[in-house]
């Protein structure tokens, strides 16, 4: 239970904040890929998971019950893959993946490129809160995942 709590929340926090555009190192492109692949898997399931659930307690048969066991039992299966698992726990490991702080606050998480830098477009939402705490003096510190 553990492993599949980590692994979704694991996936939801580094595909908030991945980029949209191009021009991403080679570790981010391939964790974009397998994020990409996992929700793609995911999302419909849920959403099939969650209206046969609705149905079944609206409904009361036993039909509509099975389906919505099956499609749960569906959905934990692809939470709990052990390969997904292992792959997410490379890309944690290999240091290339850091959370940003501004003091003790939060702020998101990014990919290291081979030069040891974080590339931001200068007019995201992220680089602007970036470049307003730096200056106003706050430390800005970096936590590998």
């Amino acid at each position: 239970m553990k492993r599949i709590v980590c692994l979704a929340v694991l996936m939801a926090l580094v595909a908030a904040v991945l980029p949209a555009a191009g021009g991403r190192n080679p570790m981010e492109k391939k964790l974009a890929t397998f994020l990409d692949q996992v929700i793609g898997r995911i999302e419909p399931l849920s959403r099939s998971a969650a209206i046969a659930s609705y149905d079944a307690s609206i409904s009361g048969r036993e039909a509509d019950y099975q389906k919505s066991a099956a499609l749960q039992l569906e959905l934990k299966k692809i939470q709990s893959d052990r390969t997904q698992f292992a792959r997410l726990k490379e890309f944690r490991q290999s240091g290339k993946i850091v959370d940003v702080f501004a003091g003790k606050e939060y702020l998101f998480t990014a990919t290291v490129n081979e030069t040891g830098e974080i590339s931001l477009a200068k007019n995201s939402s992220i680089a602007q809160e970036m470049i307003r705490r730096y200056q106003n003096n706050e430390n800005i510190k970096l936590r590998p995942v």
